[in-house]
């Protein structure tokens, strides 16, 4: 999932993007009970800086955290899943955290696909815009996402 934003900054936990499934079902609840969600700023105990979160029934909440702001310039942002091997949070092309995982994507029950939303309600929207955001059937390396970063987004 590859993303160029800018994040304008603001409170944190917002969503770059979020992919799943609150407690409530198709709406926003009290809490995401199945996701893959990307953010500009946590409160990661390792890392306030983007990070992502993959939670799945029956299975432990997985954070990538980082250091590395985002804020107040055009970004590309990208989370690369490799079902039941890695996970991996990039930003401009470079790999900022990655870490293994069993999960497989067909654990997340993605019912709610959002762009700039969370699916608990008490987040904030995203504060910022987007030029583009892609969704590939495949992991994509660094060296691919950093060809795509010189590309850019595809012109309007």
């Amino acid at each position: 999932i590859v993303a160029w934003t800018t994040w304008l900054g603001g409170a944190g936990y917002q969503r770059v993007f979020d992919f799943g499934v609150s407690d409530l079902g198709e709406k926003q609840g009290n809490s995401g009970k199945s996701y893959i969600a990307v953010m500009p700023s946590t409160g990661f105990a390792n890392g306030t800086g983007l990070g992502a979160e993959v939670a799945a029934p029956g299975a432990a909440t997985l954070q990538l955290p980082s250091p590395q702001m985002m804020n107040n310039r055009p970004a590309q942002v990208a989370f690369s899943f490799k079902s039941g091997e890695s996970m991996e949070l990039l930003l401009d092309g470079v790999s900022l955290i990655k870490a293994t995982t069993s999960l497989e994507l067909a654990n997340i029950d993605d019912v709610n696909d959002w762009v700039g939303e969370s699916q608990w309600s008490k987040d904030n929207a995203y504060h910022g815009t987007f030029d583009e955001l892609r969704i590939y059937s495949v992991a994509l390396n660094a060296c691919q996402l950093h060809t795509l970063l010189v590309r850019g987004p595809d012109a309007p």
